[in-house]
């Protein structure tokens, strides 16, 4: 369930999960309050999702934007994971379950030549990068843990939110394939079912970068 929609139509995007346990990490850079109004929350409650325009400074989706280049220029690919919703087991297996404490990098299903070789620059063939930036990237985690985004899950009843999962997601020109509908929290499990996401639309969809129509 996401708290930005918008972000679906843009052609990068940040998000974060969280679920409804203690954490051992907070907010540092100022007090956390409650930020959802009782009309938001009766709109979220209705619609399973709700768009909040302009929470992010454009200051800081360029800090994003630049340190996430700069990761993927930084990576050098020792193995190769693509990222699948439809079969992850076979495209990345054990890659993609090492990712939940560190930074990696998942390339787009057709990324690759018969030989093993990309078919295009290796900056404009990654899907995204996962799933811990928040806890060990510096950017990130002052991105993540700021007091806005923890007010948001206070609103929802969240006493001390946990911040579990967070991806920067390329919507590539020209290449990437079928992600089917999914809940993320088939991937984050708690029982009651706790999982809820942040999305943030980093760049805005034009027709010169990517719009759906």
């Amino acid at each position: 369930m996401s708290l930005l929609r918008s972000l679906t139509f843009a052609r990068r995007s940040f998000s974060v999960a969280a679920q409804r346990v203690n954490t051992t990490r907070t907010a540092t850079n100022g007090a956390s309050s409650e930020v959802l109004s009782a009309s938001q929350l009766a709109q979220f409650d209705r619609d399973g999702f709700l768009v909040l325009p302009n929470m992010v400074p454009v200051e800081w989706c360029n800090k994003l934007k630049t340190r996430a280049n700069q990761l993927v220029q930084e990576f050098e690919p020792k193995s190769i994971s693509v990222f699948s919703t439809k079969n992850q087991v076979k495209t990345s297996d054990e890659y993609f379950l090492q990712s939940k404490d560190k930074i990696s990098f998942f390339f787009e299903e057709d990324a690759f030549n018969a030989d093993g070789s990309l078919k295009q620059s290796k900056e404009l063939s990654i899907n995204k990068l996962g799933h811990a930036m928040h806890d060990v990237d510096p950017t990130f985690m002052a991105f993540s843990y700021q007091p806005n985004f923890i007010g948001i899950m206070k609103s929802l009843g969240y006493v001390r939110p946990q911040l579990l999962q967070s991806m920067y997601i390329f919507k590539q020109p020209k290449i990437g394939g079928q992600v089917d509908p999914h809940q993320d929290n088939t991937f984050l499990w708690t029982n009651p079912f706790s999982c809820r996401g942040i999305w943030v639309a980093v760049e805005d969809a034009a027709i010169n970068n990517g719009c759906l129509y």
